[in-house]
């Protein structure tokens, strides 16, 4: 009994002591209605030491400690009320497995060695069943990825190679009929086969042959199978009129493109066909974005339910705007100058629902694109974005104007 007590004296002198060269932090944004709480060393305020907390109107959105000022140990992040997500850092870098979990119910496992995914990873419904496996090398997709139903029958295979898709990408009904089949060249669609006659069962559409002729794909929610993209390939590269759909089915883009860069008038519908601007690329720019990036970046990423798609404060981007618009300050010099106008810009929100890589696409003055982008890094987290059940990094494009 006697050594117990000392070890607790001892202990709580090391504690003590420890504590004393420690002093808590707390930084606000008022606007952004985010908080931290951490802890520095007294002698060297740059370098966070112990527990950190991470808070939006008032709810824990991150929970960890550092040590040395590098994350280490478990931590936890919560995007929304119902998901959650721990893991381990060592060293400043996610190892091992990381666990995704809806409502208390494993819905994600993704693998990390030294920061980046490696090894196989998986997403589950919420009975249990396997809803998604694929293999990660190098943080990219390697390999085959398997997507199931929930009664356990194959839903789509895709062959990636070092992240991009190669070979065939097939898809299967329910009860085991193929679908469809798409051959991807370079991370390119080459040749699409339809198999069957439900079209409406289908995301994917048009006559593409030989890297050649139309390519649709389509999106479903409440109100059925509504169209999202028309694209024209001719040997391998976008080649003609581009018209991407919002989620309601109406137009949002249209443009032209010619052997794979973007050309001509572009014009961009905002919230309604008569709000509207438009912009003219040359071909000698060699622009080759997907114009995708007006509202989802990720061309790569085929979200089936709208529902599956990152999410702001439980919603797609309304949310969002909300949080712009109330955290926003027209800066003073910019306001004596009388400069205005429309920065667009460029952002990433990851497997964590972490807003990262910001950058601004268009500019109108130095005072302004500064502004739109820590307005936007002050975001707190989305919901990430989820395929079959498996997180994946999403960009978007966002319009912030500046107006007197």
């Amino acid at each position: 009994m006697r050594n117990f007590y000392l070890l607790v004296v001892c202990t709580l002198l090391i504690n003590n002591t420890y504590s004393q060269k420690l002093r808590k932090e707390q930084v606000s944004d008022d606007k952004a209605r985010t908080s931290q709480t951490f802890y520095v060393l007294k002698d060297n305020p740059d370098i966070k030491q112990g527990e950190y907390t991470y808070k939006f109107k008032g709810n824990v959105q991150v929970a960890g400690q550092f040590e040395n000022n590098l994350p280490s140990g478990e931590w936890v992040y919560i995007p929304g009320d119902d998901l959650k997500i721990t893991g381990t850092f060592s060293n400043g870098k996610k190892v091992g497995t990381w666990k995704y979990f809806l409502n208390e119910y494993l819905i994600s496992e993704m693998n990390y060695e030294n920061g980046v995914l490696q090894g196989p990873s998986k997403g589950y419904y919420k009975n249990g069943q396997l809803a998604c496996e694929l293999n990660y090398k190098s943080d990219k997709r390697d390999g085959t990825r398997t997507s199931y139903y929930q009664n356990g029958s194959i839903k789509e295979i895709i062959n990636y190679n070092n992240g991009n898709q190669q070979g065939e990408y097939k898809s299967y009904s329910p009860d085991g009929k193929l679908l469809f089949v798409i051959q991807y060249k370079d991370d390119k669609p080459f040749n699409l086969e339809i198999l069957t006659t439900n079209i409406d069962s289908i995301l994917y559409g048009g006559d593409l042959k030989n890297g050649t002729g139309k390519f649709e794909q389509y999106v479903k929610n409440k109100e059925g199978r509504l169209i999202r993209s028309v694209k024209e390939y001719t040997d391998g590269n976008l080649n003609g009129q581009i018209q991407l759909f919002d989620s309601k089915g109406e137009l949002f883009i249209r443009g032209q493109y010619k052997e794979g860069y973007m050309i001509g008038m572009w014009d961009f519908y905002i919230n309604s066909p008569e709000k509207k601007f438009s912009e003219v690329y040359k071909y000698s720019d060699s622009l080759i974005t997907d114009s995708t990036k007006w509202f989802l970046n990720d061309s790569k990423i085929s979200f089936s339910n709208e529902n599956n798609r990152p999410q702001f404060n439980d919603q797609l981007t309304d949310e969002f705007r909300k949080h712009i618009s109330q955290s926003l300050t027209y800066p003073i010099q910019a306001q004596k100058k009388r400069i205005s106008g429309r920065v667009l810009t460029e952002f990433k929100v990851n497997k964590f629902g972490l807003v990262y890589d910001v950058r601004v696409l268009e500019s109108v003055n130095e005072l302004l694109d500064k502004e739109a982008i820590r307005v936007v890094k002050s975001s707190p987290l989305w919901t990430p974005g989820f395929q079959d059940q498996i997180p994946v990094d999403v960009s978007f494009t966002f319009p912030i104007v500046f107006q007197l």
